[in-house]
């Protein structure tokens, strides 16, 4: 099983010029993954950029033991300013590949 590859996003970068799961350059449309949060106006009609606000993104697996042991989890997307993030894959085949290993690996931690 491939190591851990998160998070597949960190900071202000924002733009994944290469797929997270076999390496190929992105260049003729992509498999996405959307995710954040926006702060709307008072009237609800625009959004406000607000540095303040920062994502994030996370699997995990939480089990019964009060010392967590048999807890286990992937940082996707770590402190991406504003709030707002996409993840891109090459292609829907590499986006299930990237999932399935994640899941696999948690599946495999939370066995132990």
């Amino acid at each position: 099983m491939k190591e851990s590859k998160s998070p597949l996003l960190r900071g202000q970068s924002s733009v994944m010029l290469s797929c997270p799961n076999c390496g190929c350059g992105i260049s003729d449309g992509f498999a996405y993954l959307s995710g954040g949060a926006i702060l709307l106006s008072e009237d609800r009609m625009d959004s406000v950029h607000e540095e303040r606000l920062e994502a994030f993104l996370a699997i995990g697996f939480h089990g019964a033991q009060p010392d967590m042991r048999d807890s286990c989890g992937d940082e996707l997307v770590d402190s991406v300013e504003g709030g707002q993030f996409d993840l891109h894959w090459c292609s829907v085949k590499c986006m299930r590949e990237s999932f399935n290993e994640m899941f696999d690996r948690m599946e495999s931690q939370s066995k132990r």
